[in-house]
């Protein structure tokens, strides 16, 4: 079974991914006008079973894929250009390349195999595994910037250069963080509408050769925007109070652990649910 469906916790009629298990990370942006924008998250994959062989991971939709083919005619920009595919955190084995070379690289399916070193319990318990896959890949969206985002994106440049002449301006630096925020909190949801459309299929191989098939479906919470935009007017609160401080560089004060905290008091964003 999958640990992060495992790992899931129950809330109202949705089952929510943990935070350590789907972990926000940051974004790029390519500069000009629509140019690629492209945001991500960690996305612990690891599962466990009896007699695993192997496991292969693969993501199907209309956005699974690395690329989009491009005409110089084409401006299309939005969720309609999306790319949603992954960035394993090992070298993989590419099963197109017929010289079976491996490599690190952007993928829309990988292999795993179990741990070498796992001591499973196996006969210990009805629940007891003998095999764990470990597997981290990030699951990356990118696309054709809209409009509002690339402006935002062009907004947060030019917020920076003007703290970059008066780092402790108070001011300029909340304004520069609401700036980037909107940036951020655009992605996601950009980010969530193309995840939603994706299906993860993992294909099991046991050791006597008989395979299973387990597909999940990633979907952000109703309420992504309003939840998420709070946490991030939270988190700029507090930054900007460490900053008036003047305790950003002592771990050991209080203002230091009080903006830690809420750093790390990130919601869950996204549900998964088993497909039958």
């Amino acid at each position: 079974m999958l640990t992060a469906y495992a790992d899931a916790v129950p809330e109202g009629d949705a089952t929510l991914l943990s935070a350590d298990d789907f972990v926000i990370l940051g974004s790029g942006w390519s500069e000009g006008e629509n140019g690629i924008f492209q945001t991500g998250h960690t996305f612990n994959l690891s599962c466990t079973g009896n007699g695993i062989k192997s496991v292969v991971y693969s993501l199907e939709g209309d956005f699974a894929r690395v690329g989009r083919e491009f005409h110089a005619s084409d401006t299309s920009t939005g969720i309609s250009t999306a790319c949603v595919f992954f960035e394993p955190d090992a070298v993989i084995r590419d099963d197109s390349d017929d010289q079976g070379r491996t490599h690190r690289g952007s993928v829309t399916s990988f292999e795993a195999e179990p741990d070498s070193g796992f001591i499973g319990s196996a006969g210990n318990s009805v629940d007891a595994v003998d095999a764990q896959v470990t597997a981290m890949a990030v699951l990356i969206v990118n696309l054709f910037a809209p409009a509002d985002l690339s402006a935002a994106l062009k907004e947060v440049l030019e917020k920076g250069n003007v703290l970059s002449n008066d780092y402790n301006d108070i001011d300029n630096y909340r304004t520069y963080l609401e700036t980037g925020n909107r940036v951020t909190l655009t992605a996601e949801t950009l980010y969530a509408e193309a995840v939603s459309q994706t299906t993860l299929v993992v294909t099991v191989t046991f050791d006597d050769g008989t395979t299973q098939e387990q597909r999940y479906r990633i979907a952000p919470i109703d309420d992504l925007a309003a939840v998420y935009g709070t946490y991030l007017a939270d988190c700029t609160d507090a930054e900007v109070q460490l900053r008036a401080s003047g305790h950003e560089d002592d771990a050991e004060s209080e203002e230091y652990t009080q903006c830690g905290a809420v750093l790390a008091n990130a919601p869950r964003l996204y549900a998964i649910t088993r497909e039958e």
